[in-house]
């Protein structure tokens, strides 16, 4: 665990319901022990271009989030018809771009949140 007063880095944990590979159930794992890193509380859940994303908070800030991708594998999400990536080894179209709201996630766009 980081020194007290330490900066914590924020979270972003994607996982597909259908990954074979690493146990979909390994992402609450990581859930929990970012958020007690975090000392965060559940703050909300929405639905994303058909992923949900639920998020956990310190002080109104965003600190974890975790995405859950219906019926993917073990990849990383693109959607190729926004423009978003395309389709490869462990790259799958699911509709979901995962890059630009990573980007977004850890304000690395500009934009503030998905």
């Amino acid at each position: 665990m980081a020194p007290a007063g330490a900066a914590k880095p924020k979270v972003s944990i994607w996982h597909g319901t259908s990954d074979f590979v690493v146990d979909p159930g390994t992402s609450a794992e990581l859930v929990e022990q970012w958020t007690a890193v975090h000392g965060a509380s559940a703050s909300g859940s929405e639905t994303v271009d058909g992923a949900t994303r639920e998020t956990w908070s310190v002080g109104g800030d965003v600190v974890v989030e975790n995405w859950t991708i219906p019926g993917m594998g073990h990849a990383a999400p693109v959607d190729p018809a926004s423009g978003c990536g395309s389709t490869g080894s462990y790259i799958s179209d699911v509709g979901v771009c995962s890059a630009r709201l990573a980007a977004t996630f850890f304000g690395l766009d500009g934009a503030a949140g998905p």
